[in-house]
């Protein structure tokens, strides 16, 4: 049986369907009232908690031989660094523990690229570099990067398991979360870009993936994720394409970053909501 967090999430949504489609036996991990629209199709595998709740997964974890660890917090925003410690690292943490004392039969870690670090001075990544604390980092690469770090902790205490790093998952969601906003951006007709450059990969391929590692049971590695990059301006200019919108025109400048990190977190506060432009999204929107 095979257990997958964050299952109501982007990737997790796509390994329980092709989970579903291949007849395998598993349980999609949902918080209570979660937006169930991505999993629709697989309703009857969803079991409904936390994975932070500490009884709750003791119980659950002794009924499955192969946790997916796809649950996480995204954010940009200094506003939920805490959050984000104590979901993507404490809770690893525990539940890499938890499958240790159940002598788990396999452990799969979604982090991320952004958990391997950046710099000038790394721009080309790849399995074999290390964490490099630099001003090109974000918080949310920081906390997948230290949630990592308990996952390679538990494969020397005797865990058998991988970690994958996607970098931006393009696929159909929610455009009002994670790497999906990409495409509401453009559905929008925003006149603004980034010079960066973007790596993307495929939802339907990072799944494919993972079901391999799962089959294999490979152990001791990880796996950077990546199907080719682009810039921001010619990847706006495909989606715009096939949107039928206009394409961002206007290459934004530092003045103008900072100026939209000042009006989005006013309108924030004012609505008691989370900024939609943050330091970190300029930054990586930005050359480096």
């Amino acid at each position: 049986m095979i257990l997958v967090t964050g299952a109501n999430g982007l990737v997790g949504s796509y390994v329980c369907k092709a989970l579903k489609k291949s007849n395998t036996p598993f349980r999609g991990l949902v918080r209570e009232g979660s937006d169930l629209a991505l999993v629709e199709d697989v309703l009857d595998n969803l079991i409904y908690g936390d994975f932070l709740d500490l009884e709750f997964m003791t119980k659950e974890i002794q009924k499955i031989d192969v946790v997916v660890h796809c649950a996480a917090i995204i954010s940009f925003s200094n506003n939920q660094k805490e959050q984000m410690r104590k979901i993507n690292v404490e809770g690893t943490k525990q539940l890499v523990n938890l499958a240790l004392a159940s002598h788990l039969d396999y452990f799969l870690y979604v982090s991320s690229v952004a958990a391997i670090g950046r710099s000038k001075k790394n721009n080309i990544l790849d399995e074999t570099k290390d964490w490099i604390y630099a001003k090109g980092n974000t918080l949310y690469g920081e906390s997948k990067h230290l949630g990592e770090l308990e996952v390679w902790r538990a494969m020397q205490e005797g865990l058998t398991a991988s970690i994958v790093n996607p970098s931006v998952i393009l696929g159909a969601g929610d455009w009002t979360k994670s790497s999906t906003k990409l495409f509401k951006y453009v559905w929008n007709e925003n006149k603004y870009y980034g010079g960066g450059n973007l790596n993307y990969v495929d939802v339907r391929d990072v799944t494919s993936i993972i079901l391999i590692l799962i089959e294999k049971r490979m152990t001791h590695e990880r796996f950077i994720l990546s199907a080719g990059a682009t810039s921001y301006q010619e990847f706006f200019r495909l989606v715009a394409r096939e949107f039928g919108k206009k394409p961002p025109s206007r290459k934004f400048k530092k003045w103008q970053g900072i100026f939209a990190v000042m009006v989005s977190s006013l309108s924030a506060w004012i609505k008691g909501s989370k900024p939609l432009v943050t330091k970190e999204t300029i930054q990586l929107a930005s050359d480096m």
